[in-house]
């Protein structure tokens, strides 16, 4: 699992951002700054992925999950 500092990601949110995050949308991401991001699904797991730099967000059972986690509202269950 790749970590991030969150004060420095909460930095660089740009009002687009802080929009989407309130909207339940994924924003940009925290690697690259690419806004080309998508939610994907399997049978059983939904994670967000960014199209520019493939990184992928933690494996949830919801899309919303996947959604919270790649926003970095880990809600107390911040993956390891």
């Amino acid at each position: 699992m790749i970590h991030f500092d969150r004060s420095r990601f909460d930095k660089a949110l740009t009002a687009k951002d802080r929009k989407l995050l309130a909207a339940g949308s994924p924003f940009h991401c925290p690697f690259c700054g690419s806004h080309s991001i998508q939610v994907l699904e399997s049978d059983e797991l939904c994670w967000v992925n960014c199209m520019t730099c493939e990184a992928d967000g933690p494996p949830q059972k919801t899309m919303g999950q996947a959604i919270d986690a790649w926003n970095g509202n880990w809600s107390g269950n911040k993956p390891e």
